[in-house]
């Protein structure tokens, strides 16, 4: 999820931006992109266009692709595209189970290339990051298990 708080000062808007061709940069809120984006650390998303104009699709997006779009009612979102179907596409959080979907195309506003932390900026396109997440993604039906094990790990670390 996007906190339109951090989108700045000016209240400038995203799309809009998106649209005219800029790459912008967000801090996203919340836990669903875990590990990839820690709100501790104050990361901030990198994200370019899909768009050129009234030209849809300039990157090709693909599974595996994290994306920002607009859910119906409002927020904007950031998640990993896991399904395209002729219905449109599906996404989770790489901190999630549940699959959010269909999105129409013309929701998604634009794709996330690269992540800051610490201010040090980290391309998706790099060989480890694509390696990790396409890992993760084919792990998507065994996250529930991976889940309750590491929340074992943490409370017998915590000592509850």
């Amino acid at each position: 999820m996007i906190n339109s708080d951090n989108i700045g000062q000016n209240k400038i808007n995203p799309e809009e931006m998106l649209r005219n061709g800029q790459t912008i940069q967000l801090e996203p809120t919340g836990y669903s992109m875990y590990p990839l984006i820690d709100p501790e650390k104050n990361d901030q998303a990198v994200i370019q266009p899909v768009w050129e104009g009234n030209i849809k699709k300039v990157r090709k997006i693909k599974t595996g692709d994290v994306l920002l779009f607009r859910r119906e009612g409002g927020i904007l979102v950031l998640h990993r595209l896991i399904r395209k179907k002729k219905d449109g596409y599906y996404f989770t959080g790489d901190n999630q189970t549940v699959i959010e979907g269909p999105i129409s195309p013309d929701q998604v506003i634009g794709i996330m290339r690269a992540r800051i932390r610490n201010g040090r900026e980290t391309s998706l396109d790099n060989i480890f990051m694509k390696t990790v997440y396409t890992l993760w993604m084919w792990m998507f039906p065994i996250r529930p298990f991976i889940y309750s094990i590491t929340r074992k790990i943490r409370k017998r670390k915590n000592g509850k």
